[in-house]
């Protein structure tokens, strides 16, 4: 579910950047619109991975 809510609020946000890069569409604008939503999606689908991947790598060296 919570995948789910995500993909859906994600869908929104592009939408709605999407509506704005079109009806205003200055070159500042559409820089911060692409800022955006590289950072949003970095956030919601690669961030946690990052993490958990940093922490299991953590949890092996500490083995040794």
């Amino acid at each position: 579910m919570k995948t789910l809510l995500t993909v859906v609020a994600f869908a929104f946000l592009c939408g709605y950047l999407y509506v704005l890069g079109s009806k205003v569409p200055r070159l500042d604008l559409l820089g911060v619109i692409a800022a955006t939503l590289l950072l949003a999606c970095w956030d919601l689908f690669f961030h946690e991975r990052v993490r958990k991947r940093a922490a299991r790598l953590d949890s092996s060296s500490d083995d040794e």
